[in-house]
């Protein structure tokens, strides 16, 4: 019997931990800040979207798992990414954000298909959601490149 709990423990990765992590964070933001935050805005009626939302979110996660498990990257590095020090190149996270922001809005379109009284916005809201991704991301690349680089490598926590 131990051995058996020697190979599972010696085939989890930091990976693993990261993904758990942010998995449980998701649920407790699910449950105490963005259930409530749904209900208020658009109302209980509509339930069902906020669970697609949240069904979409986790099968992204639950696929980002399986796809990059095998990457061994270490815990300090993963630590850093979660906390948003770690930038590989400014170009690709602001292209990720506005991809990421893209699949959210292709998600509220199927829901305004298929959820009767979605509360999901008109064309308007969706530019709107688009282009504040942009200029956020590309705000944080900028703070990144020209505030945060400098001191990070005066702290020697700089990639």
């Amino acid at each position: 019997m131990k051995d058996y709990f020697k190979i599972i423990k010696s085939e989890i990765t930091s990976f693993d931990y990261f993904i758990l992590f942010n998995s449980l964070l998701f649920l407790l933001m699910c449950i105490f800040v963005y259930y409530d935050r749904f209900v208020a805005y658009r109302g209980s009626g509509n339930i069902l979207e906020f669970f697609i939302y949240a069904s979409v979110i986790f099968a992204f996660i639950a696929v980002s798992w399986y796809k990059f498990r095998y990457l061994n990257i270490n815990l300090p590095i993963l630590i850093m990414i979660e906390f948003g020090i770690l930038n590989f190149v400014l170009l690709v996270a602001v292209l990720t954000v506005l991809g990421l922001g893209t699949m959210v809005e292709i998600v509220e379109f199927i829901v305004t298909l298929t959820v009767k009284n979605n509360g999901v916005g008109a064309y308007n809201n969706n530019m709107l959601d688009l282009v504040s991704n942009f200029f956020g991301s590309t705000t944080a690349a900028l703070i990144y490149e020209y505030a945060l680089k400098n001191f990070l490598i005066n702290l020697k926590l700089n990639y």
